[in-house]
């Protein structure tokens, strides 16, 4: 059990910093993108807003797609088990 455990939590430090390597990829190359935003006007302030919201879209949108595969893990995972053991 322990073992399944340190694996969970290696298994999600590299999830976070692949997540982190591709945002900071992503913002690099849309620099240019942001900059002319805050040429027309644009505050840092609402920049780093749609940053954000950004970051926290793609989460949660990570979120629902981890749910929906773990519910589908419980509810065929057992059947599945069963049937390749036979």
């Amino acid at each position: 059990e322990g073992a399944v455990i340190v694996g969970l939590a290696m298994l999600a430090c590299a999830a976070a910093a692949i997540s982190f390597i591709v945002f900071t990829l992503s913002f690099k190359m849309r620099a240019r993108e942001f900059a002319t935003l805050a040429d027309i006007g644009v505050s840092p302030r609402t920049l780093a807003a749609i940053k954000a919201f950004e970051v926290a879209l793609i989460g949660l949108a990570g979120i629902a797609v981890a749910s929906a595969a773990v519910l589908l893990v419980i509810e065929f995972g057992p059947v599945l088990v069963l049937r390749a053991l036979r």
